[in-house]
C-alpha cells in the first residue's frame, strides 16, 4: 500500500473476495482493521501537524490538484 486509493482499492477487492467465498468473514476482518489502524496513525499526524502550525506531508495522503 502506498496511498490511501490504494486501501481503498484493496478493501473494494477483499469485499468482492468476501462476497465470491474466497476468503472469510474473518480474514475481511483482520484486513480491514489493519487498514483502520493506518488510518488512525495519519489522523494522528494531521492533528499533529494542526496543532504545530505546520503542513502535512505525506506521500501516502494523495492531495487533490488545484
Amino acid at each position: 500500500m502506498k496511498s490511501t486509493k490504494d486501501i481503498r482499492k484493496i478493501l473494494g477487492e477483499e469485499t468482492e473476495n468476501l462476497r465470491n467465498g474466497k476468503i472469510t468473514p474473518a480474514i475481511l476482518n483482520a484486513i480491514v482493521n489493519a487498514a483502520d489502524k493506518i488510518i488512525q496513525t495519519l489522523k494522528v499526524e494531521l492533528e499533529y501537524a494542526k496543532l504545530n502550525g505546520k503542513k502535512h506531508e505525506s506521500e501516502f495522503i494523495e492531495e487533490k490538484a488545484a
